[in-house]
């Protein structure tokens, strides 16, 4: 889902990235269930993912918090 940076605020900066570790979080939590019986798609490839999610949560907000004109969302960025 693309981000809406045009009303971006400190609080959806938060939740974004809020809500991009905890998709990671249970990418991370499937792939170590698999332990039991390890391969590409249950176990490497949710890790990928999950990596893919916390970047994504994090490169929204380390945007802001160079190019937002309010220091709240840069701060929160």
């Amino acid at each position: 889902m693309l981000h809406d940076y045009i009303n971006t605020t400190a609080d959806t900066v938060r939740e974004s990235v809020d809500q991009a570790l905890a998709e990671a979080d249970a990418l991370i939590d499937g792939a170590v269930a698999s332990a039991d019986q390890p391969s590409f798609e249950a176990t490497l490839h949710p890790i990928e993912l999950a990596a893919a999610a916390a970047a994504n949560g994090y490169a929204q907000g380390a945007f802001m918090a160079y190019v937002h004109t309010d220091a709240d969302v840069r701060d929160a960025g």
